[in-house]
């Protein structure tokens, strides 16, 4: 009897609660609540080398500058160049973004041209999840799942896992790096590729060559995308993709793997293991 009065008075508080709600034009939300990931399914592996045009025609980068460096002094180098961290305070989202999602835990936080993107995974060497939310608002627009997006064909590898390392968002279409941060030869060099994706129908439009972008970011700008690959006594390039195909453009060879990949003003930044470089973009 209790029991029943209680649950007649907790349907009635129920009712009127949300009939104030409805009159406020508003109805609380849950932190996170829409976040969904699209499960994709495993993409191409292409196993052709990245190369790129002879004869001089094209677009190149120039190099302006090249210093050596202390190795740690990163936070130096932003600071000399007036150059922003790409990635943002986890600390400085609002609640409404769970920092939790499925069986994962939210690891990083960056801006990427159109979008910011949430990275999930157990931790830095198990990214899978990419979630995209408005940069002002942050109300979610879409997420993938990537899990199967981390060994090619025959290899399963615990530390040849190729997780999402940057992502940037242009006029409707999503580019997004995914590698793993050891030797190429332990993935048969099938790492480090750049994918171009439809968001609105999930649809991959190219896959670049491999060993292209293992950098932690890259950049779009026009008509192409600025990346980097390197590893200890493998070639190191920043390479320009054509953004509409994913071709190399262009190549430009570097002494150590190129680590970070900034834009200011018309001058491109290089953050190298042990070299700090800057570039001018010429078509």
């Amino acid at each position: 009897m209790i029991q029943s009065a209680y649950l007649r008075i907790r349907s009635h508080a129920t009712a009127s609660l949300l009939a104030l709600t409805l009159l406020c034009g508003a109805v609380p939300a849950v932190a996170g609540e829409n976040f969904s990931a699209a499960p994709l399914p495993a993409p191409p592996f292409p196993v052709t080398t990245a190369s790129a045009p002879t004869g001089g025609q094209g677009p190149r980068l120039e190099r302006v500058s090249t210093q050596a460096n202390q190795i740690t002094e990163e936070d130096a180098w932003f600071a000399k160049n007036g150059l922003p961290r790409p990635e943002i305070d986890l600390g400085s989202l609002p609640e409404s973004i769970p920092r939790e999602f499925r069986d994962a835990v939210l690891v990083r936080g960056f801006v990427g041209g159109d979008a910011l993107f949430l990275l999930y995974g157990k931790d830095f060497g198990t990214l899978w999840y990419l979630m995209a939310v408005d940069p002002t608002t942050h109300a979610f627009r879409y997420g993938y799942d990537f899990k199967r997006w981390q060994h090619p064909p025959g290899e399963d590898g615990e530390f040849t896992n190729q997780n999402v390392i940057w992502a940037v968002e242009k006029d409707g279409t999503l580019y997004v790096s995914h590698g793993h941060n050891t030797y190429a030869k332990d993935s048969r060099g099938l790492n480090a590729y750049v994918t171009a994706i439809n968001p609105k129908t999930d649809a991959i439009l190219w896959r670049s060559a491999p060993l292209v972008a293992n950098a932690r970011t890259f950049l779009v700008l026009g008509d192409l995308i600025v990346t980097g690959y390197g590893f200890t006594a493998e070639p190191d390039f920043l390479y320009l993709l054509d953004r509409k195909s994913g071709t190399v453009a262009a190549r430009q060879p570097v002494k150590t793997g190129p680590e970070m990949i900034l834009v200011k003003d018309d001058l491109v930044y290089v953050r190298c293991y042990n070299t700090d470089d800057v570039y001018r973009l010429k078509r």
